[in-house]
């Protein structure tokens, strides 16, 4: 499995490997990028946003995630894809 994590907290590395795991799949299938594109305009005005890219290696089927304020957490959106058949079997 190959994760790129460009990111303020890579604490999602390891629940995106649980996720694998519970769904019954291999990490070595997938591949993860996450990107911060959260921005600043000064004092108590940020923007916390960014995307994870996943694709699964031997299907070649990909899913981008939002992430941020506002969004759900992309790993169990993530799980869930897993889980309903999204990234075959």
């Amino acid at each position: 499995m190959k994760i790129t994590i460009i990111v303020r907290d890579p604490s999602g590395v390891d629940d995106f490997r649980r996720a694998i795991e519970r769904a019954g799949h291999a990490e070595d299938d997938f591949e993860a990028s996450v990107e911060d594109n959260s921005r600043s305009w000064g004092v108590g005005l940020n923007s916390i946003t960014g995307t994870a890219t996943v694709r699964n290696l031997r299907t070649g089927v990909g899913r981008v995630y939002k992430w941020g304020h506002g969004t759900p957490w992309w790993v169990a959106e993530f799980e869930r894809d897993l889980i309903e058949g999204i990234f075959g079997a």
